[in-house]
């Protein structure tokens, strides 16, 4: 059983979180750093599930940037069911025939919110019987009900999103490309999937927005403790003999339009409080922490 990064890097008694905040305590400069430069939200939040919209975006940006993009694929876990793998294939058809006529019909946007929900299986471990997509696949209904699963404001915010990245973001990632990456150096121990790598440069997607100002209303874009931490992880996940040849890192704030990358040696210094770090010896520091976690995950679910 191989743990979930983000949920390791949530518990704070898992040896990967202990790690984390022991080796690199000082991420408070780096967050105030990222809240005064994402400046002024672009693309406002709204009545869609937030966790959904942040996976669609991700779903939406493979299928723009790659060619004949195929998500979820593999996508082994204990809550995928064969039912899962048909519909994902049907709607990542659907997805690039409608991709082209994105512009004045919806269907795209409704496929990628489809995915995104499947999505969150792969990335939970198990499916929600009480959600939307399992209700409509209980009912057995035909292909219009499944996408018709996707809120008028997703469709919104998708919309939204996509406008703001095609000018801030696109333009600007260089080949090679590679969506959803995961890391050969750990994948027999954890479960890891950075949302992109361009060029060298490892960057996660944040969709998240700050709560509005009590005076002014505005919404300051500031990442947590767990962010930066996931950032510092998926880049030392990467195996400079066996990888994508990670030189930065950072994140692209989606509704801010943003982009915010660091050497990785810097990064590292900045996390640790100002001191050099290692990068290779901080490689072997992380793998020792997971493989812990993956020893104890072992032991509960044998």
């Amino acid at each position: 059983m191989r743990p979930i990064f983000t949920k390791l890097l949530a518990d704070k008694t898992s040896h990967l979180a202990r790690h984390m905040k022991s080796a690199y305590p000082a991420t408070l400069g780096i967050r105030k750093q990222i809240r005064t430069l994402a400046g002024d939200i672009l693309v406002q939040p709204g009545d869609a599930h937030a966790g959904t919209v942040g996976t669609a975006f991700d779903v939406l940006s493979g299928f723009l940037m790659i060619e004949n993009h195929v998500p979820l694929d593999p996508a082994p876990t204990r809550g995928w069911r064969p039912v899962h793998g048909l519909i994902t294939h049907q709607v990542t058809v659907l997805a690039h025939e409608a991709q082209g006529d994105r512009a004045t019909i919806d269907d795209f946007y409704k496929a990628v919110w489809v995915l995104a929900e499947l999505g969150a299986i792969v990335r939970s471990g198990y499916s929600n019987p009480e959600g939307k997509l399992e209700q409509v696949i209980k009912a057995a209904p035909g292909f219009d009900e499944l996408l018709d699963i996707t809120p008028t404001d997703g469709i919104r915010q998708l919309r939204e999103l996509e406008a703001v990245a095609a000018e801030q973001l696109y333009p600007y990632l260089h080949d090679p490309v590679t969506v959803s990456a995961s890391f050969p150096a750990v994948r027999e121990i954890v479960q890891a999937e950075s949302d992109i790598v361009a060029g060298g440069i490892l960057l996660d997607y944040k969709t998240g927005a700050g709560a509005p100002h009590k005076t002014t209303g505005a919404r300051a874009f500031f990442p947590s403790d767990a962010d930066i931490f996931q950032i510092l992880g998926y880049a030392l996940m990467d195996d400079p003999n066996d990888g994508y040849g990670i030189t930065a890192a950072g994140l692209y704030a989606a509704r801010y339009g943003v982009t915010l990358a660091w050497e990785l040696p810097g990064l590292l210094a900045d996390a640790a409080g100002g001191r050099a770090v290692n990068v290779d010896a901080a490689r072997s520091s992380l793998r020792s922490a997971l493989e812990a976690d993956y020893e104890a995950a072992l032991t509960v679910f044998g």
